[in-house]
């Protein structure tokens, strides 16, 4: 592996664990279902960008009431 594909990966590592980490924090404080989350993260580590958009459209219907949030 060269020295660019390297800093490649290192970039999308650092950018999966900063925004599942972000998902687990705000989760937390939305009352937002761990299993609801679970799915999120592991896209977001596997598909970046994707499973962020899944987390927010859930976190939109929890805070919109349209799910209900976790007790």
């Amino acid at each position: 592996i060269e020295k660019s594909d390297s800093a490649g990966w290192i970039h999308y590592l650092a950018f999966d664990l900063f925004i599942g980490s972000w998902q687990v924090r705000d989760a937390q404080r939305n009352g937002i279902n761990h299993l609801a989350v679970l799915p999120c993260l592991v896209l977001t580590f596997l598909l970046g960008p994707t499973g962020l958009l899944l987390y927010l459209l859930i976190r939109g219907a929890v805070t919109r009431r349209i799910l209900p949030a976790a007790e």
